[in-house]
């Protein structure tokens, strides 16, 4: 279901959602294209923190091997996926010899609740996913707890770290590569004039799957551009 939005009304979402994650450090997400995970792609570095984009396509096994490595305090996750989620941290937790270090992170639940509507369903059916886990939160709730008036945490050096991504693991065990706020600018600019070719009134339909973007700057660039978005 396509949601439209304005430009003040992401920044304000954004900036809620900057509140609520400020003290997380890594913040990790499983999700196809969604409104959550591009307003992410916003609040998280302008909290501070660092991103940590998870493809959904893969198994339970590659999930709990980033999902420990990264260290995540908490995780996002489109409900549609809350049981390889599940399996992940079950993994994580049978696996590990020593837990002392690892700390349990939050589970925020991402759901389409116009979409939930539309099909007749009922909200927060979720809730059962993740026993014992503790009491879990919805994104829109999240939100609401937060503070547009929140100050932006520029970064005191540009080499410091947005995010962090991993490889699939089709070939060996995944393998993370960090990436700093001076890459952004410098790499997306000529990938955002090749796509102004492409572009006819200004929308641009991304096919690609957004946790394929390894930098943020092309969504920077959409919006300071009025360009309209389709996540399909």
């Amino acid at each position: 279901m396509i949601r439209g939005t304005s430009g003040l009304k992401l920044s304000l979402r954004v900036l809620c959602l900057c509140v609520c994650v400020r003290f997380f450090v890594q913040v990790s997400i499983v999700s196809p294209n969604s409104p959550a995970l591009y307003e992410m792609h916003f609040g998280i570095p302008m909290a501070g923190m660092v991103l940590n984009t998870i493809n959904f396509r893969l198994d339970a096994t590659a999930i709990a091997v980033m999902l420990k490595h990264c260290e995540a305090k908490v995780v996002f996750v489109d409900v549609q996926y809350l049981q390889v989620v599940h399996k992940a941290l079950q993994t994580v937790v049978s696996s590990s010899s020593s837990l002392s270090s690892w700390r349990r992170p939050a589970i925020i639940v991402v759901e389409d609740r116009l979409h939930v509507a539309a099909a007749g369903g009922e909200s927060n059916t979720w809730n059962s996913f993740l026993p014992g886990w503790g009491e879990l939160v919805e994104y829109e709730d999240l939100l609401k707890s937060g503070d547009p008036q929140f100050a932006i945490r520029l970064p005191a050096d540009d080499w410091e770290t947005i995010s962090l991504n991993y490889t699939s693991g089709t070939t060996a065990r995944p393998k993370g590569v960090l990436y700093h706020h001076r890459l952004v600018p410098t790499t997306t600019d000529p990938f955002f004039a090749a796509s102004l070719l492409l572009t006819v009134l200004w929308l641009q339909m991304i096919i690609l799957l957004v946790f394929f973007f390894t930098t943020l700057g092309r969504k920077g660039k959409q919006i300071r551009f009025h360009s309209s978005l389709v996540l399909d």
